[in-house]
């Protein structure tokens, strides 16, 4: 393991500049972070810029390159005349990251991120649709030239490598109130962060010129300037990722059309000695090609080409081993121009090989460019087995193939700063782990044991097989203190919103702090609308927080906010809500109980509204008043049933219609598990959209039933109430079941059966509660 205290900044060439890092425990020992440069294939730069003039099929041109990361010899040899050429060079092992590349259209700067390979010099692989002639200049004046040099465009790596935060102690913030009024102010501008698919970007460009995030770093006593400032490169690209995360997870939640005013402010301090992903930022300026070489890489032609890229990413090794999980993955690809010399073959983990840019004259035989294709691909194991995929038809020009593919599972608990001494410590955590195997597979909760920090004392679960599998696992945490009590930490189930952007491929590193003192703030806030008459008047709240697993019936926090008067657009009710908790977002809820009065005379009663803590904001608005569902568990036979995931969302009022009683059925489905086209339908159709995650337990431990809350929304202008669920239970023996496709009204409460009987027709259940039902509910106090 490396020590980052042990920077030092090495600068090479005319311009050149990375870093190193000495070994914790080896002083002859060090490690040079790998800086990008454009690929080479064949003896030729891989990069390609297309410019259309006709047929461009809705774009004008079209640019593709390939970026890796080397370490320069020259680089080598300047640090090694600093630490003395009797030193020896180690390797990183890396747990994910991320490439960007940033350049400008006509002075207005843009970013694309894309996930680079894991192996090999982590290639990474863009391809930027450029839409109009402005935007192919911009490229065609960046990249060409008779002097050659570099470009004003440049590419930077934030590759991710476990190790410790030695030297310093650092503080990202999070800041929702300056996230939202930047967006409120720059909004009929550009939309800073609403494109949830690269929300990643969109948090990169503005979380810093916004003034929402903020990074503090503590030096230890000895420790450089060197040092702080790489602890604040690497403080702001975590706070980028959990901002992006946040950011994501409101946009699918949201009921607004503003994702950024769901987030709830928050903060974490990284102490040191704190097992961390550490990353180094690193960048260069890409290069401009000469007179000659322009015309090799350039081209002008009339009609639009299809040019997907193909990629495999991710952890594709098997645990601790050089041994790849598979050998080839032969893709053929079905295209109305290519019909013929289509299949290619991608070499597992040799990253000369792993990527491929396919590419076809454009289908215009229906007038207008075509850009569906479809694509198979056949898994090459080393056992001689073969695994074939169904066609798969996509407009995607970016194809990523991930390790659950191959049905590869690599997932790594590292204990990160658990008191595991004293008292009123932690004696040791038993991790209940789940995924749903391949159909025909026994499925087990799997449970092992952490006992120290450090990722040397990492926790693996790991399944390796022939058939592909979920991106979707779940955990929980049972932390067995030393007074003989028990503290339950548990996250909801993942449903991805953010598909591109998956941690490391499957490869995923969860860390395991402290259970106790995690900060939590519960933020309440008040729209009103100015297309509306009637605004929000008054509004008196009490709530309340409570974690029945860990707390039984008694709540942990409370707060009130009495005879709040909001203002303007947006407001915020004042004190703020913080306190302690245990992180348990699966199972823990608040509580809200109040009045909110309207500038008409009307009222609206908050009467037990409960939400899930996994959504920490309260949104009252002049246009929709709350209401609470309880999903009962109780009845799910757990004897038989290894876990459920349970899929609640609403409908935007704009899509009711348009539907009617015809809902998609994908729209019960994981973001990742859909089409792109798919996913941007659900992106316009669904809001408030929760995942409930219920796991069974290991032989011997008992299954709580625990209630949960999904927090609904009504329009005010529309008397009926009206949600969708699906339920999908995964059975020990490997095999699924689904609840059948139906109605059901009268009632604001979902009970889950047993087990769904395997004869029925899967599908999305619709609840509705019609006015009269409501107003008798109502009546009755909920």
């Amino acid at each position: 393991m490396f020590d980052v205290s042990s920077v030092r900044e090495i600068e090479y060439g005319a311009s050149g500049v990375t870093y190193v890092y000495q070994d914790h425990d080896n002083p002859k020992l060090w490690y040079m972070v790998p800086v990008p440069r454009l690929r080479t294939l064949d003896g030729a730069p891989s990069f390609g810029m297309t410019e259309y003039t006709s047929n461009g099929g809705g774009i004008a041109g079209l640019c593709t390159f390939e970026m890796e990361l080397v370490q320069p010899l020259e680089a080598r040899r300047a640090a090694e005349e600093i630490l003395g050429s009797d030193i020896s060079w180690g390797g990183f092992v890396w747990v994910g990251g991320t490439a960007y590349f940033y350049y400008d259209i006509a002075g207005e700067n843009q970013v694309l991120a894309v996930e680079p390979t894991l192996y090999g010099t982590n290639v990474a692989a863009f391809q930027i649709e450029l839409e109009t002639a402005e935007a192919v200049n911009s490229f065609k004046n960046a990249f060409s030239g008779d002097e050659g040099g570099a470009s004003t465009f440049r590419v930077e790596y934030e590759m991710q490598v476990l190790t410790k935060l030695l030297g310093a102690k650092a503080t990202v913030i999070y800041t929702a109130e300056a996230a939202i009024e930047y967006e409120k102010k720059y909004k009929t501008v550009r939309d800073t962060w609403g494109n949830q698919k690269q929300v990643l970007q969109e948090v990169k460009q503005v979380l810093r010129q916004s003034g929402a995030g903020e990074v503090k770093v503590e030096l230890g006593p000895g420790s450089s300037d060197e040092l702080a400032q790489r602890v604040r490169d690497w403080g702001w690209t975590t706070l980028e990722n959990q901002v992006a995360n946040t950011v994501a997870a409101a946009a699918v939640m949201a009921t607004g059309p503003n994702p950024v005013s769901a987030t709830t402010s928050f903060n974490q301090t990284y102490q040191e000695d704190t097992v961390i992903d550490w990353s180094t930022p690193v960048s260069s300026f890409m290069r401009r090609f000469s007179s000659e070489e322009w015309r090799q890489v350039f081209t002008r032609v009339d009609n639009r080409k299809l040019s997907v890229v193909f990629n495999l990413i991710g952890e594709l090794n098997r645990s601790g081993t050089d041994d790849p999980v598979a050998e080839t993955v032969a893709v053929t690809v079905t295209y109305p121009t290519r019909p013929t010399d289509n299949t290619f073959t991608l070499i597992v983990t040799n990253g000369d090989k792993s990527s491929k840019i396919f590419e076809a004259p454009g289908d215009f035989s229906g007038s207008r460019y075509n850009p569906e294709f479809s694509y198979t691909y056949v898994i090459n194991f080393k056992d001689g087995k073969t695994f074939k995929s169904d066609p798969i038809t996509t407009t995607d020009t970016l194809v990523n193939i991930t390790p659950n593919v191959f049905g590869t599972r690599q997932v790594t608990f590292i204990g990160q700063n658990i008191p595991f001494s004293g008292p009123t410590g932690v004696r040791e955590v038993n991790i209940d782990f789940f995924f749903a195997p391949p159909a025909g597979n026994p499925a087990i909760v799997q449970t092992k044991t952490l006992t120290a920090n450090g990722a040397e004392n990492g926790v693996r679960f790991d399944s390796f097989y022939n058939l592909p599998i979920g991106q979707n696992y779940s955990y929980r945490l049972r932390y067995q203190m030393a007074d003989n009590s028990e503290i339950v930490s548990e996250p909801p189930g993942a449903l991805s919103s953010a598909p591109d952007y998956t941690g490391s491929g499957n490869a995923d590193i969860v860390f395991v702090a402290d259970p106790k003192g995690l900060f939590t703030q519960f933020t309440l806030r008040a729209f009103n609308y100015t297309t509306e008459t009637t605004t929000l008047l008054l509004v008196d709240v009490n709530a309340q927080y409570f974690d029945p697993v860990n707390n039984g019936d008694k709540w942990i926090a409370e707060n009130t906010w009495s005879n709040w008067q909001p203002t303007g657009l947006l407001s915020f009710a004042e004190p703020r809500w913080n306190f302690q908790a245990v992180d348990n977002t699966n199972n823990a809820y608040f509580n809200l109980s109040g009045t909110i009065f309207y500038s008409n005379g009307e009222s609206f009663t908050l009467d037990g509204y409960r939400q899930s803590s996994e959504y920490k904001t309260m949104t009252v608005t002049n246009t929709v008043q709350n209401y609470s569902v309880k999903v009962d568990s109780s009845l799910v036979d757990w004897t038989q049933v290894a876990s459920v995931n349970l899929t609640m969302f609403q409908l935007k009022p704009q899509v009711r219609d348009k539907f009617g009683k015809d809902v998609p059925a994908f729209l019960s489905r994981p973001r990742h598990e859909m089409t792109t086209a798919q996913r941007i339908e659900a992106e316009a159709s669904q809001q408030n959209v929760m995942l409930f995650s219920l796991l069974g337990a290991p032989s011997g431990v008992v299954v709580d039933s625990l209630e949960r809350f999904y927090g609904i929304q009504r329009p005010i202008a529309e008397p009926t109430i009206e949600f969708y669920y699906t339920a999908v239970y995964v059975l020990k023996d490997g095999t699924t079941r689904e609840l059948e496709s139906q109605e059901v009204s009268g009632r604001l409460s979902v009970e889950l059966p047993a087990l769904p009987p395997a004869t029925v027709t899967p599908g999305l259940v619709r609840q509705v509660m019609e006015p009269g039902a409501l107003a008798a509910r109502m009546r009755q106090g909920g």
